[in-house]
């Protein structure tokens, strides 16, 4: 199921690329899949758009006014 799982957090990033949270869960669902270096990559992805953002929490939580 992690496929599964994987297909929709893509299909989600596309939309909202910046979203920090997603990409957060995203990556641990590549490391749970046994996919380490690309979780990795995109847990550093992660850091880079906090830092380019100043450390907001990312497109969709904006946009639901959290």
């Amino acid at each position: 199921r992690y496929d599964e799982s994987l297909a929709e957090y893509q299909t989600a990033l596309k939309t909202a690329p910046n979203d920090v949270q997603m990409r957060r869960k995203y990556a641990f669902v590549l490391i749970w899949a046994g996919r380490n270096e690309e979780g990795a990559a995109e847990l550093r992805k992660t850091l880079e758009t906090r830092k380019g953002d100043s450390g907001t929490t990312g497109d969709a939580t904006r946009k639901a006014g959290q």
